[in-house]
């Protein structure tokens, strides 16, 4: 996501493409726009939270570098 938002666009014109009733080509969304594609329509939800990776990731990442580092350390020593 860019960090100035979302935009929609209608890649073959407006066309059936719609946010909030309106015919659009191009739209800067905002939360709780409803985009109609034909016969759907689409509630656009932003989030700015982050969240962080799981702690097991984490813990693997540590390990698969320490081992990264004996194995060069070895190599190098070796």
């Amino acid at each position: 996501m860019r960090p100035e938002g979302m935009t929609f666009t209608a890649l073959g014109g407006a066309g059936d493409c719609a946010v909030n009733g309106q015919a659009v080509v191009v739209h800067d969304l905002q939360d709780e726009d409803r985009l109609s594609l034909g016969e759907a329509e689409l509630v656009f939800h932003q989030s700015t939270r982050v969240t962080a990776p799981p702690r097991w990731a984490v813990h693997a990442l540590r390990i698969a570098g320490l081992v990264a580092v004996a194995v060069i350390l070895g190599v190098v020593q070796g």
